[in-house]
């Protein structure tokens, strides 16, 4: 799934997504079932902007938020 990557913060969406689908998975009962990773892969630019208004949450937000913990990290690293 990380060529369908645009954006650094995306990660976060999709590392969310796969863990609520597991989820999905192993509580289904008959007729549900977790999105297949072909699925997430073809529709993801739909998926990201239902996730941020689902989440209640914004890309320029979330964008900010993963750059200052990447930052961190890598100032972190260097000690």
């Amino acid at each position: 799934l990380r060529p369908c990557i645009e954006h650094g913060y995306e990660n976060v969406l999709m590392i969310r997504l796969i863990y609520q689908e597991q989820r999905v998975q192993e509580r289904s009962d008959i007729g549900t079932r977790a999105l297949q990773v072909s699925e997430i892969a073809e529709n993801w630019l739909h998926l990201r902007e239902t996730l941020l208004r689902k989440w209640n949450i914004s890309s320029k937000y979330l964008s900010e938020q993963f750059a200052q913990t990447r930052d961190e990290w890598i100032q972190k690293d260097k000690a």
